[in-house]
Parts: structure tokens; C-alpha cells; sequence
């Protein structure tokens, strides 16, 4: 039952804005009266997945995103422009990549066709989600899985490297003196689908990998640090 929640912890992105984390405040408290609340942006949640020690921990699913955990506060060097600027190496960059190649007739025709016969690609369905609907940078990720589903194919696969060397250029390029001497964290399902091209990066930079965190809920659940939150 709603009334018997007593305290809620809520991860989304771009609630590092006070103006946001208001509104969001407003909202949940009209369901939950009794609840004390503690609202975090997801990046926060990122860390609280991954690690208790000092690391980079990078954010790539539907959008990307990244920070510096030191032990105890988390140190954002590069502001995030969202999908239609930034980006880098998430699903909806790279779902972005395949919806250009298709149109712009750059796919190879085996692939062409089988992308035609796996989505709805009229150009009314297409120019609805991308401009009409809620959340664009969804309906682009989506088509992040068929690029996974073909890695294997050198077009795919050069799209793959291109976007990653991308992401360590520059959002992870913002943390090079960190990344001297700690390891990188990755969380969501973008990272964790395309480790081995990542770890590959990474090894040409000579930077650590840690760990690949698809789900972080299960760790954010059993970490204490949480607890303090709502203190």
C-alpha cells in the first residue's frame, strides 16, 4: 500500500537540476504524503552500482554519461547536451548511425533489407517518433540492437569502433589525469553488450577496465551508502 511507504529513492536523468528534482518532489509526494524522499540524478545511481572505491564510471545506455567517484563525492567534469548534441557511444548515437546509413543508402544491401523487414521505416512513422512523440532518444536506441545483432559484419563493426573511439576521445578524454591511476566502470546495457570492443579501447590507452554493470539495481539495493540519503 502507497501509505505504508515510509522513504523513496528516485534515480533519473537530468535530475541534477534543483528546478527538477522540485518538480519531481511535487509529483511523487501527491502519492506518497507520508513518504520522506531523496531525488538523485542517475549518475549518482551509476556509482552506487558499481563501486565503494575511488573510479571513472561512465553511464552507456540510452544516452551516456560520465563522473569521478573519489571514495565519497562524485566530480562531473563535462556537462551532459543530452541526445541531439552529446551522446557518445550510447544507444541512441549509435542507433542514430544505422537510421543515416539506411537513408542515406550507405548500408549494404543484405543488411539494408533485413533492417527494412525488422522496423517500420516510412518516413511518416519515422519523422513522428523523431519529432511528434516523447522520447526520442528511445525510439533511436532502439535501433542500437540491430547494430549489435550484425557486429560481425564489417559495416556494422566499423560503425562500432568509430562510436567508441568517439566516447574515449571525448566525454572519457575528460578524465584522462584519472584515469592515470584508476580504473573505468561501465554501466548499462550498451557497455555490456559491446565489452569486448570497449576493453579493446582501452587497452590501446592503457587504461583499466574494472566492470561491465548491465543492471545496478541489485547492487544500489545492498549498498549502505544509500541509507545516508535519506538521513
Amino acid at each position: 500500500m502507497r501509505k505504508d511507504i515510509d522513504k523513496i529513492i528516485f534515480f533519473g536523468a537530468g535530475c541534477a537540476k534543483e528546478s527538477s528534482k522540485l518538480k519531481l518532489h511535487s509529483v511523487l509526494k501527491k502519492h506518497f504524503e507520508k513518504a520522506e524522499l531523496s531525488i538523485e540524478e542517475d549518475l549518482t545511481a551509476a556509482v552506487y552500482g558499481t563501486t565503494n572505491l575511488p573510479g571513472v564510471v561512465c553511464i552507456l545506455g540510452t544516452g551516456s554519461n560520465c563522473c569521478y567517484f573519489d571514495g565519497s563525492s562524485i566530480k562531473v567534469h563535462q556537462v551532459s547536451l543530452g541526445y541531439s548534441v552529446m551522446d557518445d557511444g550510447s544507444g541512441n548515437y549509435f542507433g542514430k548511425q544505422v537510421l543515416r546509413a539506411y537513408f542515406y543508402k550507405q548500408m549494404p544491401m543484405v543488411l539494408h533489407k533485413e533492417f527494412e523487414e525488422t522496423f517500420n521505416l516510412t518516413l511518416d512513422a519515422v519523422l513522428t517518433n523523431l519529432y511528434e512523440k516523447d522520447n526520442p532518444s528511445a525510439y533511436l536506441a532502439n535501433f542500437a540492437t540491430f547494430l549489435i545483432q550484425h557486429r560481425s559484419h564489417p559495416f556494422m563493426s566499423d560503425i562500432i569502433h568509430k562510436g567508441i573511439k568517439q566516447l574515449f576521445n571525448n566525454l572519457l578524454g575528460c578524465y584522462s589525469e584519472e584515469l592515470k591511476s584508476k580504473p573505468i566502470h561501465f554501466v548499462g546495457s550498451i557497455a555490456f553488450y559491446l565489452q569486448e570492443e570497449i576493453k579493446s579501447e582501452a587497452v590501446k590507452r592503457n587504461y583499466k577496465v574494472k566492470s561491465f554493470v548491465r543492471k545496478p539495481i541489485e547492487n544500489i539495493i545492498t549498498n549502505s551508502a544509500l541509507l545516508n540519503l535519506c538521513n
